[in-house]
């Protein structure tokens, strides 16, 4: 078990004729919670942090405190790009969820598996004459595609030669891309199959008018939680431990079913005029 951190350093007696020194405190690390926007994994519902990354998250950090002396700080929802940055840069940042790439590998500590992922490239049902087999042939189309800034979707394009402002263009959070396929700005954009009806029905529109154009196969990875590369490495061996127990005890798995049949059952209110 861990030695725990915190509590009072114990009084040297320097003298029998001299006193004490005074009790020092010791600092327990801080680990700062860092994520964005994502649901149904993280998310805010009415100002309070929600999702099942975000509970299993809350489940992992209970855990590692019955063998380490931390502090957490509250959820940070920041912009992706940001989020990625503070991520790399910050001590004792904990970050969720993140593909893990080749281009991502020495940049964090990765800590164990949050959620599964799968994207495609989707349309709105209605635009019948978008027709294409796989990547290359949209790169070489006509089709004006939407891309998160900084996302897994715009390092795989660019890749594949795709060029920004001639062949995407791109938004801040996948939300900004729903709304400009259904007020039709743009052909398609990925998003993650298991989310993409409710996603849309979030922002107000028709999630039953979208369907799959691709399937991104090589974006077929889980999502990872990770910590910055200059964290306590007791931290992140706990974590590590944590995540793998509540795997094998079964509660991993049921927090994810739970929530995603809440929020596969949700009805979808949309927009009169979708």
């Amino acid at each position: 078990m861990l030695n725990l951190l915190g509590g009072l350093a114990q009084a040297q007696v320097i003298a029998p004729e001299i006193a004490s020194t005074p009790e020092v405190a010791q600092t327990k690390p801080q680990v700062r919670i860092v994520t964005d926007e994502f649901a149904p994994l993280q998310y805010l519902n009415d100002g309070t942090p929600d999702g099942y990354v975000t509970e299993y998250i809350q489940a992992i950090i209970e855990r590692v405190k019955r063998v380490y002396s931390f502090e957490a700080t509250a959820f940070e929802f920041l912009p992706w790009k940001r989020a990625l940055l503070e991520a790399k840069t910050a001590p004792n940042t904990l970050f969720f969820s993140l593909s893990r790439t080749a281009e991502r590998e020495p940049h964090y500590q990765w800590l164990g598996t949050v959620s599964p992922y799968r994207q495609s490239f989707y349309k709105l049902k209605k635009n019948t004459h978008i027709t294409v087999e796989n990547l290359n042939a949209l790169r070489d189309s006509a089709y004006v595609v939407g891309i998160q800034r900084g996302g897994s979707a715009q390092s795989l394009v660019d890749k594949l030669g795709f060029k920004q402002a001639r062949d995407y263009t791109t938004y801040t959070h996948y939300s900004q891309g729903i709304q400009m396929l259904y007020n039709d700005r743009i052909d398609m954009l990925p998003l993650t199959d298991f989310l993409a009806r409710n996603a849309a029905c979030r922002g107000g529109f028709n999630g039953d008018l979208l369907t799959p154009v691709i399937a991104i196969n090589t974006l077929a990875n889980p999502l990872w939680a990770t910590f910055s590369n200059n964290s306590d490495q007791q931290l992140v061996v706990a974590f590590k431990a944590a995540m793998t127990d509540l795997k094998e005890e079964g509660i991993y798995q049921e927090i994810l079913d739970r929530h995603l049949t809440n929020w596969n059952n949700q009805p979808c209110i949309a927009e009169e005029s979708q």
